[in-house]
């Protein structure tokens, strides 16, 4: 089957030109700024660049034009051309009235990477909880997201590079280099709908999910995530089930008492899932004495099973064997 991008190609006789370059615009190109016819507008007081003047006879008779102008010094960068166009007046149009396509114009916005966690300037912002969405990286770290050859390749020599970053390796242990084809998943293109090679092996994969996950909900970074792992020794602060991530993962145990509040966050520690719904709403519900009580109906459960030990038939009896005298702390 031969799948065609659902995005066309721009082809340059519709592409509004770069008065700069003499070329079509591209990503990350600031407004032009030489080679421009630039005025000044009575009503805004900003600097406009006509780009095109278009002539068309009214109903009258009378000869105008239709002028596409762009304001200058706003800001703005170029994402892209619109090839597949846009919809104007409940009516999908392909090209503007002068012909070209349509644009997309952004003012960069200042977000943080989703692995390194550092500041850079972003485009188009993904907002999505979903992993499989595209995420949000620097420019370092979408340089480490590409790996040479194609999946045929992998296929044939039976491993690939797994792209994972140094404080992911660090809680996975994953060597990076030479892991097995299988422990990779295989998903369809996006746009091209042909198959592709996850960058991060199933477990880096689950880590990375699990710690991003952890910075939006909990504003716990990677970094705080993976400290906070070596203090507990990788287990569970409750029963002491060492951390997998092939099948278990900790997760964060925050106090609801700071629901509500847009900049405070208590995070009492990691547990696993099992500890965390006995401490939340499932469990003992956040209360010290509801907890107190637990201990002591299960401490007094196991000072009655020594007593049984010596009299055997109250637990052939059914029910809810009972003794003479109620053990004591």
């Amino acid at each position: 089957m031969v799948f065609k991008s659902r995005v066309p190609i721009a082809k340059k006789e519709f592409c509004r030109m770069n008065p700069d370059t003499g070329e079509p615009f591209k990503t990350w190109d600031e407004r032009p700024s030489k080679n421009i016819d630039s005025y000044i507008s009575k009503t805004t007081r900003k600097k406009m660049w006509i780009a095109d003047k278009t002539p068309y006879i009214d109903k009258n008779g009378a000869t105008r034009y239709t002028v596409k102008r762009y304001p200058l010094e706003d800001g703005m960068i170029f994402v892209k051309y619109l090839t597949n166009g846009k919809k104007l007046n409940d009516e999908h149009k392909k090209l503007d009235r002068h012909g070209f396509y349509f644009e997309h114009w952004t003012v960069p916005k200042e977000i943080p990477c989703d692995d390194c966690g550092n500041i850079f300037s972003a485009l188009r912002v993904n907002t999505s909880d979903n992993k499989k969405s595209r995420g949000n990286y620097c420019q370092n770290c979408q340089k480490n997201t590409m790996r040479e050859g194609t999946l045929s390749e992998w296929r044939e020599r039976g491993w690939a590079q797994c792209l994972r970053t140094e404080l992911i390796a660090k809680i996975t242990k994953c060597p990076g280099d030479k892991i097995p084809i299988e422990d990779f998943k295989v998903v369809k293109h996006s746009v091209y709908g042909t198959d592709q090679l996850v960058g991060y092996c199933r477990k880096c994969e689950k880590v990375r999910a699990h710690t991003n996950g952890a910075r939006r909900t909990f504003s716990v970074t990677p970094e705080q995530y993976y400290e906070q792992l070596k203090k507990q020794d990788f287990h569970c602060m409750i029963c002491t089930l060492e951390v997998s991530f092939d099948k278990t993962a900790l997760a964060v145990d925050h106090d609801h008492d700071y629901d509500d509040s847009d900049t405070l966050q208590f995070n009492r520690g990691l547990l696993c899932k099992s500890c965390n719904q006995l401490v939340g709403d499932r469990g003992v519900q956040e209360n010290i004495d509801i907890a107190e009580n637990l201990y002591h109906y299960l401490l007094r459960a196991e000072l009655l099973k020594k007593q049984f030990k010596d009299h055997p038939e109250l637990l052939e009896q059914g029910g809810f064997p009972q003794v003479k005298e109620e053990p004591t702390d």
